[in-house]
């Protein structure tokens, strides 16, 4: 299981914490791993084919485009974390992984609530 990044106080971080899902359900010990390459609050994350994913969300100064992504290790830490952007700033949105391809779901573009959805391939 992974929790990635939060708002503490005025700051956001990048921080990435895991933790082992155990047979029985509960979880193992939490562990900081290595961090997405950006800090932001009020973000989906997803694991999709062996990658775990941090779209948009809050930064200082507003709404973020952001996209990190690293792969994920075969002992739960992750691989160097990339970036890429998604087509515009949103937070709060939706995501969901789907036959190849990602689909971000509505959101808040940092003015009004949007219902657009965007699409796009996995590039890995």
């Amino acid at each position: 299981m992974y929790a990635v990044g939060y708002y503490l106080g005025s700051n956001n971080s990048s921080t990435v914490y895991y933790a082992q899902i155990n047979s029985t359900g509960t979880l193992g010990t939490w562990s900081p791993t290595t961090g997405m390459t950006f800090s932001s609050s009020y973000h989906p994350a997803f694991v999709n084919n062996g990658y775990l994913y941090s779209l948009g969300g809050y930064i200082p100064g507003g709404v973020t485009a952001n996209i990190s992504f690293a792969s994920i290790n075969s002992n739960g830490t992750l691989g160097s974390a990339v970036a890429t952007s998604l087509p515009t700033a949103l937070a709060q949105e939706g995501n969901v992984a789907y036959n190849g391809y990602v689909y971000t779901l509505g959101g808040y573009n940092g003015s009004t609530n949007t219902s657009t959805v965007y699409y796009a391939p996995f590039c890995h």
